[in-house]
């Protein structure tokens, strides 16, 4: 039998993963400029950088690339309808790497 302290439930979710396969043409680069989720009644579910992972994380993991304000966390940032760089993620395509 359990009792009250063991009973508590487990919290429970879901992990979104998406493969990127191709891009529009960039033979080197891939990125997005956000991701938006929403809940069963179409309200935005709000997500911060720490519901956020890529690999490979940015082009910061490029030789001779370091600071590129073009991580992750730009994808949760809320400014998804941009070309303003600095509200973007954007990674390297590497060889028998995929993006994710």
């Amino acid at each position: 039998q359990l009792n009250q302290e063991s009973s508590l439930q487990m919290p429970r979710g879901f992990i979104f993963q998406f493969q990127l396969f191709s891009t529009w043409g960039d033979q080197y680069y891939i990125g997005l400029n956000g991701l938006e989720f929403y809940d069963a009644l179409f309200n935005k579910i709000e997500l911060t950088d720490t519901n956020i992972a890529a690999y490979p994380d940015s082009v910061n993991v490029l030789d001779n690339v370091s600071n590129d304000t073009r991580t992750p966390d730009k994808l949760v940032d809320g400014h998804n309808d941009t070309s303003d760089g600095r509200h973007m993620w954007l990674a390297p395509i590497l060889p028998t790497v995929t993006n994710r």
